[in-house]
């Protein structure tokens, strides 16, 4: 206990060897010299042992110690170091308010991207390590895998690797749509720890091949409907009409006209 204060502190009083924490010690050594013994578990105590100030805890006990009188003439102080094993009680304490900070999240994330994903991943702070894979479609993950990005990345590696290390730079949603194989839209959010720093990534995939070949056929659709619409004789245009409170027409608005209106009408949009 003493490290750098021996041997400069035998023959001292306690109050001169121990300065920095004699205003928590001195009450129980009053305690002790009113003829009490006095025990404490991890008891923390800020002292500076290396030349700075360090929190540490202590398990001791204070025996009065009595001459032939009966009078208590000093104190007896066993003393263990408890230093050691409170920061590792405190750290498996942390490790288990983080290990169910993420299970947690991972069931709050799976309930949310199950219904509309094909694929749910798990991936590690930097990405390395593909965790877990559950897939429809894809061979799942029996354990940690390394070459994750041979097995499952097609094409477009660097725009996979850019997107990998903007999300982890600013903690923020991964997300990127590749169409190697069809069109995937992956999506994963960082579960943090609570230290605020990324513990692993947590992540869905799903095929919206359909979904890009609807928007297509519609864009095409309208592309054929504009073409149609522009080039025919007979003017045509569409209109809004415009209804009092109850509901009979009082006016219109047009939406729009085609060239051949136009021609007809000399009537324009603007």
């Amino acid at each position: 206990m003493l490290r750098d204060h021996h041997p400069c502190a035998l023959g001292i009083p306690f109050s001169e060897a121990w300065p920095d924490i004699w205003q928590d010690i001195e009450p129980l050594v009053e305690q002790v010299f009113a003829g009490e013994t006095v025990t404490f578990g991890d008891m923390p105590l800020v002292m500076h042992q290396h030349s700075f100030a360090e929190d540490t805890w202590w398990n001791f006990s204070y025996l009065p110690m009595r001459d032939k009188s009966g009078a208590v003439a000093g104190l007896l102080n066993v003393t263990v170091d408890a230093t050691a094993r409170h920061r590792a009680g405190q750290a498996e304490r942390e490790r288990d308010a983080t290990n169910a900070q993420l299970q947690l999240n991972e069931a709050r994330f799976r309930a949310l991207v199950t219904p509309g994903g094909n694929s749910i991943y798990r991936m590690s702070r930097d990405w390395r390590l593909m965790f877990q894979l559950d897939s429809q479609t894809l061979a799942n993950t029996a354990a940690p895998i390394e070459d994750w990005v041979r097995k499952y990345i097609h094409d477009d590696l660097p725009a996979v690797r850019h997107a990998i290390d903007a999300a982890i730079r600013d903690k923020s949603l991964f997300e990127l749509a590749d169409d190697a194989v069809g069109w995937v839209l992956s999506r994963a959010v960082p579960l943090l720890g609570p230290d605020g720093e990324i513990r692993e990534w947590f992540g869905s995939a799903s095929n919206i091949t359909q979904c890009i070949s609807t928007e297509d056929a519609k864009r095409e659709s309208d592309r054929k409907f504009r073409l149609l619409f522009n080039s025919i004789d007979e003017g045509f245009c569409t209109i809004q009409m415009i209804l009092d409170d109850n509901g009979k027409a009082i006016d219109f608005v047009m939406l729009e006209v085609n060239n051949a209106y136009q021609r007809q009408t000399g009537s324009t949009m603007s």
